[in-house]
Formats: structure tokens, C-alpha cells, sequence
């Protein structure tokens, strides 16, 4: 299992990168079970195109996350904004 966060906030990512951190502690007989794994940040605004590889999908996501929806499209052109449905 690799976790990765793409992240495409107006701000710098200051969250921890530590999946352990975001997890209350477990206590017990629980505490060995706590994960412990970073995982892989992708801060979408700070990296171009150019730096990830080019048979990864993740490029494909972060332009998904930046897109405006289609419904949002239409209410600008003047049409419903109704949803619709692809």
C-alpha cells in the first residue's frame, strides 16, 4: 500500500505527512497495531507537469482537480447549470 495525498490548496501544505500523526493514539495492547507510514505528497500547484513521470495517472488527476465542472460551464454561458449527467 503506498498512500498519496494530491493536494491543490491556495496554501502551502502544513499538515503532517506521517499517517501515525493523523491517527489518535491507540492505547494498549492496541499501540502496536498504530500505523506508521509517511506517505507521498503531491502539492499540485507546486510542481508542473515536467516533474512527475510520464506514465504516471497523477498528472490526469491534478488536471481533473483544477477543471471547472461542466455545470459550472453552462451557468456561465447562461444556459440551466442544471448538472448533467456523462
Amino acid at each position: 500500500m503506498l498512500p498519496i495525498a494530491v493536494y491543490n490548496g491556495e496554501r502551502h501544505w502544513t499538515a503532517a505527512v506521517e499517517v501515525g500523526e493523523t491517527i489518535a493514539p491507540a492505547g494498549g495492547f492496541l499501540a502496536r497495531c498504530q500505523p506508521s507510514q509517511r506517505y507521498a505528497l503531491v502539492d499540485a500547484r507546486a510542481l508542473g507537469a515536467q516533474d512527475l513521470p510520464a506514465q504516471s495517472r497523477v498528472p490526469a488527476l491534478i488536471k481533473l482537480e483544477n477543471s471547472t465542472p461542466l455545470f459550472e460551464q453552462d451557468a456561465r454561458r447562461g444556459e440551466s447549470g442544471a448538472p448533467l449527467l456523462v
